[in-house]
């Protein structure tokens, strides 16, 4: 497998404006990025062991050094740093994990949560070092280590899973420069406990292929469509990338309302910091709301809305866990998709007008 593709995102709010936390089925090496995070083995009479680590050897033509880069140590578990020059990931972060510490897995699971604290912990060291990164990529830490130990166990491996995405996610709300994180499954045969995982940490409210009317369709094609153009014209790789995962979300049957709901959301805001910026607007702070308020002196008022719309019910779709269960409706409809593809669909076609005007 070489192209990959998204699978499933859950938009972060924080004090910096939103961030993202994106599953991904694929080879970890199709990305590029700020920082690639692996896990191997402690031992020291024994290399370091893993595909993604011998993976990344082979690319470098060298063997990593894990001794003079220490960062973190935590009850045997230790963490490394490396910059890297000249290669598509600007820095590496290893940890090593000791057998045991995985073994308690299948009884309480804290031991990978206390994996996964001490990755959080190394990755808020290394910004207050100085060392900043936008986007962090990594696989299931341990994963070959769980699939080795637990055959079968699938129920075990979930909460594995759950552990990762809840805990990392909740550091996202924290950092200081992340914008996103980037998990990626490349074993097809996990796919399954994946999406089971999924399913565990929010409610997923799909639109089966017997409620895609004609009129969803098309806007999903005129979307799709201008998606294309928009990353056609001089945009930044994490726009472009993000504009690519929404036209994925977008061709997937049955399609998911809320990961495109919280996606269009996502590209709300580059929208409205592109014309923050085009128009030299001053802003006081990066949290969605006000930066299209910011707006209202340059857009007019139906469309100042229409980023409105899209901006709540993408918050609603992000925290549709949390929602009263007495509200009517328990979850998000077809019409709730609607409304944000059409919404969405006026607001691409107006940037991508004001764009072409501006070459």
């Amino acid at each position: 497998m070489n192209e990959t593709r998204i699978l499933d995102t859950f938009v972060v709010e924080s004090d910096q404006g939103l961030r993202s936390f994106n599953i991904y089925e694929g080879d970890i090496f199709q990305q590029k990025g700020d920082l690639l995070v692996l896990s191997t083995h402690s031992s020291k009479r024994n290399a370091p062991t893993g595909w993604i680590l011998t993976g990344l050897q082979e690319k470098l033509g060298r063997e990593l050094n894990l001794d003079s880069t220490h960062v973190l140590s935590w009850k045997g578990i230790s963490v490394h740093f490396e910059e890297i020059a000249d290669f598509q990931f600007k820095g590496l972060l290893t940890l090593r994990v000791p057998l045991s510490n995985i073994e308690s897995l299948p009884s309480d699971n804290t031991s990978y949560e206390e994996l996964i604290d001490v990755l959080t912990a190394a990755l808020t060291i290394l910004e207050n070092l100085g060392i900043f990164f936008s986007d962090v990529s990594f696989p299931v830490i341990a994963g070959q280590r769980i699939s080795d130990i637990l055959p079968g166990n699938d129920a075990s491996y979930k909460k594995a899973l759950e552990i990762l995405i809840e805990r990392s996610k909740k550091w996202l709300e924290t950092s200081k420069n992340c914008t996103s994180l980037n998990l990626f499954v490349y074993e097809s045969e996990k796919l399954e406990l994946l999406t089971n995982a999924l399913y565990t940490i929010r409610e997923r409210h799909n639109i089966h292929g017997d409620i895609v009317g004609d009129i969803l369709s098309s806007l999903i094609r005129q979307v799709t469509d201008q998606i294309s153009v928009l990353q056609s014209l001089k945009v930044s790789a994490s726009l472009k990338r993000s504009l690519n995962d929404l036209k994925q979300l977008l061709s997937y049957e049955p399609v998911s309302i809320q990961s495109i709901n919280s996606n269009s959301r996502i590209i709300i805001e580059y929208m409205a910091k592109d014309l923050i910026n085009a128009f030299g607007i001053e802003i006081q702070d990066n949290k969605l709301y006000t930066l299209i308020d910011s707006l209202k002196s340059k857009l007019s008022p139906w469309v100042i809305s229409y980023m409105h719309a899209i901006r709540f019910i993408g918050n609603s779709s992000s925290h549709a866990s949390h929602l009263n269960k007495d509200y009517v409706p328990k979850s998000m409809e077809k019409s709730d998709l609607l409304a944000v593809l059409g919404a969405l669909t006026n607001l691409l076609s107006l940037w991508i007008n004001l764009r072409n005007a501006d070459r």
